[in-house]
């Protein structure tokens, strides 16, 4: 039985890369045409491994889509509460590097902070139609 995929994302595979989703492949895309040097999933430790009361707690990672000089670049349809949490401790232990979170709009790829602020005017803008 095939399995939906998550957030109806599809695989994609691009240069004998995988991708989690269709748009993540286009970034990536976007990146190679405009000749920027970048890695494809960095990780970045956000907590060591511990021990607490005789059990051992395995590192927490954060894992960047795209990462380039001193940006790294997450590319996202619909974060989860688990990725806002993350987005926290990284903008914590490395404040030298700046995280971008992407959606692409028609065809342009914004910061998807503007994106929801932008779906949030036009909800605004059609309750004023509507009277």
């Amino acid at each position: 039985m095939l399995q939906r995929p998550k957030y109806n994302a599809n695989k994609t595979i691009i240069d004998w890369r995988k991708f989690d989703s269709r748009v993540e492949a286009d970034y990536y895309l976007y990146l190679k045409s405009q000749w920027i040097d970048f890695e494809c999933q960095k990780r970045y430790i956000l907590q060591d491994k511990f021990t607490c009361r005789w059990e051992k707690l395995q590192p927490i990672y954060y894992v960047s889509d795209f990462s380039y000089g001193n940006i790294v670049v997450d590319v996202k349809g619909l974060p989860t509460e688990w990725a806002k949490i993350k987005r926290k401790l990284f903008m914590y232990k490395y404040p030298e590097l700046e995280l971008k979170r992407l959606v692409k709009y028609k065809w342009n790829w914004v910061s998807y902070f503007d994106n929801e602020k932008r779906k949030r005017e036009n909800k605004k803008s059609k309750k004023w139609l509507a009277i």
